[in-house]
């Protein structure tokens, strides 16, 4: 079994001062201690085990950062050497490091067109959204945002935009980090950060979730659902604490990175992916038997005296492309991520993927929506003539 393990250049000295005062419990059994072989720090390790962790950058050999070295703690509780491998310095073996591949220069350039990229493509996703509730607020008629379903777009809406904002911030200072504009020694505010990014994106999926179960409601009874907007809250906004404060807790006393780096690709993440993989399947669920029952189903009398067929259509098909631009997003990012898959494409794909999400929300759910076209028709004609 090989163990990854975080990596960062830290010198002999400070390794050492880094497990002086690690104590091992007895019944844990053997296990090698510290080390540090003139390029890399290693941590305590398992008997007859293997760790790895990046290549380490240095000056005077061009290191593939995308492979790995290697190093076996032996059954005996010392660090051994690896057999049949060709390229190993102080037991540490270095073969996939000479592996051509990028550049670290290369990477660097690759992360901030990636960072700017975010960046404006956030922007405008906060524009957009702002927009869209404009529209909403000013230019409808008021009777419309007390409608049970547009109020729970509204905060499909406002949890898009706190998942946006946020994102924005970190790509701001991941900005400042990248051109060395300044840096930001702030442990506390990244991890804040990345805490809020996971409930943010658990939360949009909730509403999401939230809208696709009044459509399922309204398709079913035929009537206009006017109840469970509480309920609605605690589920959206509620929620999603519950493994955010988890999973929180669970980094501070186990991830002991600083800045929680590398937090997505620790195991602890799946206390979040779990709750997003669950939430997107109910949704799937509840949106599948909607489209059937208004769009197999269409002849039912009782749908056609009480509701507009089809405006629930549209509805659906709505939230369907939305939940589509969602559900791409969370597993390719998964996908790439526990697969450790390393390339320039999949970085940008990943980025127009996880920021443009505000952007084809407003697109979908206001500039586009035939509904919301239909009720400024009205507040334009009607209103102003009955008035």
């Amino acid at each position: 079994m090989i163990r990854q393990i975080e990596s960062g250049f830290i010198s002999k000295e400070n390794c050492m001062k880094l497990f002086s005062n690690l104590t091992i419990p007895t019944e844990v059994g053997r296990y090698c201690n510290a080390t540090h072989d003139g390029s890399t720090c290693w941590p305590p390790t398992l008997a007859g085990s293997q760790v790895k962790q990046p290549c380490p950058d240095l000056p005077d050999l061009q290191l593939n950062p995308l492979q790995f070295v290697y190093r076996r703690c032996g059954t005996d509780g010392e660090w051994s050497d690896i057999p049949d491998r060709h390229i190993v310095f102080q037991k540490t073996l270095y073969e996939e490091c000479f592996i051509k591949g990028p550049s670290i220069a290369s990477l660097n350039q690759n992360a901030k067109i990636s960072n700017i990229l975010a960046i404006v493509l956030l922007g405008i996703a906060l524009v957009t959204i702002f927009v869209a509730l404009l529209i909403y607020y000013v230019v409808l008629p008021k009777f419309v945002n007390g409608i049970l379903h547009v109020r729970v777009q509204k905060h499909l809406f406002v949890s898009v935009i706190f998942d946006a904002a946020t994102k924005l911030i970190i790509q701001i200072l991941l900005l400042f980090q990248l051109h060395k504009i300044a840096t930001v020694e702030i442990t506390f505010a990244y991890e804040l950060l990345a805490t809020m990014k996971q409930y943010s994106e658990l939360a949009i999926i909730l509403w999401l979730t939230n809208d696709s179960h009044f459509l399922q409601v309204i398709s079913r009874s035929g009537q206009i659902c006017t109840s469970g907007y509480m309920t609605y809250i605690v589920i959206g906004w509620g929620l999603p604490i519950v493994p955010t404060s988890v999973w929180a807790v669970s980094m501070a006393v186990s991830h002991k990175v600083k800045d929680w780096t590398g937090h997505t690709e620790s195991p602890l993440i799946w206390i979040m992916q779990i709750p997003k993989l669950l939430a997107l399947l109910a949704a799937f669920s509840l949106l599948c038997v909607t489209a059937y029952r208004v769009f197999a189903r269409t002849k039912c009398t009782k749908h056609k005296k009480n509701l507009d067929v089809r405006k629930i259509k549209y509805d659906v098909l709505m939230s369907g492309l939305f939940y589509l631009v969602i559900l791409v997003s969370v597993l390719f990012n998964m996908i790439i991520t526990h697969a450790r898959i390393k390339c320039i494409s999949c970085s940008y794909i990943s980025t127009i993927l996880t920021s443009s999400q505000g952007t084809v929300l407003s697109i979908l759910y206001c500039f586009l929506n035939n509904n919301v076209h239909a009720y400024i028709k009205y507040s334009q004609t009607v209103l102003p003539a009955s008035a």
